[in-house]
């Protein structure tokens, strides 16, 4: 009685990096999940594999475009009886049928430069505030210079082109924005650096 016993072949191949666009969805503590945009397989990934970290993270929003950094690999496998395949000459020993199995796996997420956020909590501007080509908001960079300590000294008190306030967005991010800004305003903000860029009109 010839064997029924199968003989399990499997060949693997691992390709290189690949940047592909995807959807972000939605975060839950520690974890992203988003979706990859050829295939629409989702994924839930660490927060700590986003470019930004957590802190860019809680500025993205459902539907925003994301890249990422996906590696795939490749699974040959088939299943057949032993005694079919010893019977074949050796360099010919591989089953004539095979089942190709994908696996992705991303390794980063890279988002956009910018997003646009709604102000939903600050404090009210003082009247006479007006929005200033001049405003520069505090950078997250610190160098021991004269102009860094200046600038410093001119966002604690807050009476010049340097001062700036907390606000509240709809992602649940905070940042600092320019006095002028107000509850309701459509603002850019810089994701990687989570610093205000400009209002929206």
């Amino acid at each position: 009685m010839p064997s029924r016993r199968l003989s399990r072949a499997v060949d693997a191949a691992e390709v290189d990096l690949m940047a592909v666009k995807g959807q972000f969805l939605y975060r839950t503590d520690n974890k992203v999940t988003v979706m990859k945009g050829d295939t629409f397989e989702t994924f839930e990934l660490d927060v700590d594999v986003v470019d930004g970290g957590a802190d860019a993270a809680n500025l993205l929003t459902e539907g925003v475009e994301v890249t990422l950094q996906v590696r795939s690999h490749s699974f040959t496998e088939a299943c057949v009886p032993r005694a079919v395949l010893m019977q074949q000459p050796v360099p010919d020993r591989r089953p004539a049928l095979a089942q190709v199995y994908n696996e992705d796996k991303v390794v980063s997420l890279r988002p956009p430069e910018t997003v646009t956020c709604t102000v939903t909590e600050t404090v009210p501007s003082f009247k006479g505030q007006q929005a200033s080509a001049r405003y520069a908001p505090p950078r997250p960079e610190r160098t021991c210079d004269a102009r860094w300590l200046i600038q410093l000294m001119s966002h604690v008190v807050g009476t010049t082109e340097h001062s700036s306030k907390p606000a509240k967005v709809d992602t649940g991010a905070t940042i600092h924005v320019p006095p002028y800004v107000e509850i309701g305003d459509k603002i850019v903000v810089n994701v990687q650096e989570q610093r205000f860029v400009s209002r929206k009109q």
